[in-house]
């Protein structure tokens, strides 16, 4: 098992830095220089609010999907048509409950219709998901992996000329324009991919209200579980628009951090796409060993600790370097929201883990009560500190959502998956927090960087994998006790 998650998770993984990161360095960066920190801050508001409302439009139907298929087979696809047919229903809610909380929010014309076009582009992206999700089901992670990264490689081929050889498609708007491409890019590979799946399986919606009845029972806990997570990850800057004086410059500074942690949480995205067949696939046949849960844990969580490290040790390099328009907010923000990929790294894993074994109920208590805190920690320092409070709200969010989850995990499976020498992952989090703290501009480079490496080097021996064994693991001769 571990030889086939690093095997697949890492060809995934390169397949990914091979374009997304051309995507955020190029091209969503670009266009945040190009509007300003206020203009790209009423921007991403909107998107903000289309992903909030996104889980309506999901409904938790592909993760539902993958780990139907993984654990009982193709034979789970008898009810593909009503899943595509209910898809279009949760579509048109979904457009509908977007406008009117934009309308009654008071935006203007042209950010409502900024908002339609969000809301278009989050359909298609949907339906994208639901497709892949039967990739996922199958383990076909290749295939999976080329179609999940299609949509961005079409969106940077057609938004290079636009925002950095100043190409003007039909006179629009900056913003206008750019929502165009991700809409078009992302209405390609789905077609495609229909395209594709159609010739094996039938795509064609069913509107069978008593078979979507059933399906809608046995989906919503997922679909809860997605709202709430939508709530609590997005609201936070629909909540600086309410409570800051300065709600659009606030946003653009918060931003600015927070995609870099949308970025920085690739990886272990994509690693819980794969794990998530996995245990389901594991769970189903009672094959699912401890060893291997723990290994998992350590694995993300090294992952975790060198995404935060990256992104406080070298903030100021960061920021000084994306953004024309740094400042010490910035650099203040993302010291916050860098803290944040280690909680969100382990919740990848032990939330995937719960979802795999069917605790949709206890999942959803943890995120209801992540979002209870996320709401009144913005609430409380929003108004004071802007963006900043944000940060440090996401921070305190994530933390009390991860906790949660690894002591369930450790309940219901076994505390061996925390491990022997968990003290030596507490002791790690200190060190690097402390360390962290008290870095800057002018700390040695080098030492900067070799600590980037220790890290994982630390916590992946405390594991048991020892530094000489790390070129066997791939190989088929590598023995491990999971």
């Amino acid at each position: 098992m571990r030889r086939q998650l690093l095997t697949n998770g890492g060809y995934i993984v390169l397949l990914n830095l091979l374009v997304k990161p051309i995507w955020i360095l190029l091209i969503d960066r670009g266009l945040q220089n190009q509007l300003g920190p206020v203009a790209y801050g009423s921007y991403y508001t909107l998107l903000s609010l289309s992903l909030m409302l996104s889980a309506v439009l999901d409904a938790g139907l592909s993760n539902f999907n993958t780990r139907t298929i993984a654990a009982q087979g193709e034979r789970s696809l008898k009810n593909l048509p009503s899943m595509v047919g209910l898809k279009a229903i949760l579509w048109v809610l979904y457009l509908l409950s977007t406008l009117c909380i934009g309308l009654f929010l008071d935006y203007p014309p042209q950010s409502i219709y900024w908002l339609l076009l969000l809301g278009v582009q989050q359909g298609f992206h949907a339906f994208n998901l639901l497709l892949r999700s039967i990739l996922s089901g199958q383990m076909r992670f290749m295939r999976e992996g080329w179609m999940g990264i299609l949509d961005k490689w079409l969106m940077t081929v057609a938004a290079f000329p636009f925002i950095w050889l100043g190409w003007s498609y039909g006179g629009q708007q900056p913003i206008s324009a750019f929502i165009w491409i991700q809409l078009l890019a992302t209405l390609v590979p789905t077609l495609l991919m229909g395209f594709m799946l159609s010739n094996t399986f039938n795509l064609r919606p069913s509107f069978s209200w008593a078979a979507q009845k059933i399906l809608l029972k046995q989906i919503f806990p997922y679909a809860l579980l997605g709202l709430l997570a939508g709530l609590y990850t997005r609201i936070d800057l629909v909540m600086i628009r309410a409570l800051h004086l300065e709600p659009e410059l606030q946003a653009g500074l918060y931003a600015s951090s927070y995609r870099l942690l949308d970025a920085t949480n690739m990886i272990p995205v994509l690693l819980s796409g794969i794990l998530l067949p996995q245990f389901a696939h594991h769970l189903s046949n009672n094959t699912l060993k401890s060893g291997w849960i723990r290994s998992v844990t350590y694995l993300m969580l090294s992952i975790g600790l060198c995404l935060s490290w990256g992104l406080i040790a070298f903030r100021h390099e960061i920021m000084g370097y994306l953004y024309k328009h740094q400042s010490d907010s910035q650099t203040d923000t993302l010291f916050w929201i860098g803290l944040c990929c280690i909680p969100v790294s382990l919740s990848y894993v032990w939330g995937t883990l719960l979802t795999a074994a069917g605790q949709l109920r206890t999942l959803n208590q943890l995120a209801l009560s992540a979002l209870v805190a996320n709401v009144c920690l913005n609430f409380w320092l929003i108004p004071k500190s802007g963006g900043l409070g944000a940060a440090q709200a996401t921070l305190i969010t994530q933390l009390v959502l991860c906790v949660g989850q690894g002591l369930v995990c450790m309940r219901h499976f076994s505390s061996a998956i925390a491990g022997r020498r968990w003290w030596v992952a507490v002791a790690t989090l200190i060190l690097l927090i402390g360390a962290a703290s008290s870095t800057s501009p002018s700390s040695p480079l080098a030492l900067r960087i070799g600590l980037t490496a220790l890290w994982p080097i630390i916590l992946l021996t405390a594991d048991g994998m020892y530094p000489r064994q790390w070129p066997t693991i791939l190989g088929n001769r590598q023995k491990t006790n999971n």
